[in-house]
């Protein structure tokens, strides 16, 4: 994309969640390169639709300066998930140049009481749209230096939950399958105002060790371990723990699904070979 380009120029104010989707793929200090030659009206929408995650990295790829002109371009509500997003040490960098009335909203924006889910929960966590093909979204999770985990949450252009999927099932499906298409609709999703304490029941854990956090409107601001909930709420007092054989029987049913899924794949080409010969 050319900054210059009258056709990028409409790309962008058309279609600014396809823009959002491309320019996640490049390199976070190219895409910062051409926000800085961008004008500001073709700008905020596409970087509003970029995940969270991929925008923290895009501003911590360029000049303070600039990335504090950007975030704070962004909604209040975008804002602040970026903000969330970054590391301690990229907040210190970019607080100099914020205005002290953008940087008051953001931070009030995402603060949550101390013993709230909310302030407990891990913003690093693998979530994709929901429009994105099967194939495109194993690409994506190829995260180096930092593992996937067996859960995948699946946000809508708005970057609300829509459901969940697991990392066997999504190895196992058809490539150009749509996320959306394959996804677990119900989640056990909690809500990051509410007191850590009340959640220590919750029956999501009874299958999960790690549940969804949503923010307002059900946007997803990240997910909370259980392990750190159980530490930080201090009990040792909880029945709902997963049997052990049940990891095993889980583990062993993602083994076979993919297994089932490449040993159809040989038989679909060997049968293919054989319907060509003479």
């Amino acid at each position: 994309m050319r900054a210059d380009n009258p056709l990028t120029l409409e790309f962008l104010s058309r279609y600014p969640i396809e823009a959002a989707r491309i320019l996640e793929q490049v390199g976070a200090e190219h895409a910062g390169a051409l926000f800085n030659e961008l004008p500001v009206n073709s700008r905020a929408a596409v970087m509003t639709a970029m995940l969270p995650e991929k925008m923290a990295a895009c501003l911590l790829s360029i000049d303070s300066p600039l990335a504090a002109k950007l975030l704070a371009e962004l909604p209040l509500a975008s804002g602040a998930r970026v903000y969330r997003q970054l590391s301690t040490a990229g907040k210190q960098q970019l607080t100099p140049f914020l205005a002290k009335d953008t940087l008051k909203k953001i931070k009030q924006f995402v603060k949550y009481p101390v013993n709230s889910v909310g302030a407990l929960c891990i913003t690093g966590i693998d979530m994709l749209p929901h429009g994105m093909y099967v194939n495109d979204a194993l690409r994506r999770l190829e995260h180096p230096g930092r593992p996937v985990n067996c859960e995948i949450y699946v946000i809508d252009e708005t970057h609300r939950l829509e459901g969940t999927i697991e990392l066997g099932k999504l190895m196992a499906s058809k490539p150009h399958a749509k996320l959306h298409e394959i996804m677990t609709r119900k989640t056990h999703a909690i809500s990051a105002m509410v007191s850590a304490g009340t959640v220590l029941n919750h029956p999501g854990w009874k299958k999960r060790r790690r549940l969804a956090v949503i923010d307002r409107e059900n946007v997803l601001v990240g997910a909370l371990d259980y392990n750190d909930l159980k530490e930080a709420v201090g009990s040792s007092e909880f029945s709902a723990t997963q049997d052990p054989a049940q990891n095993l029987f889980s583990f062993a049913s993602l083994f076979w699904q993919v297994m089932a899924h490449l040993m159809d794949s040989v038989l679909n080409i060997s049968s293919n070979n054989k319907g060509e010969r003479p």
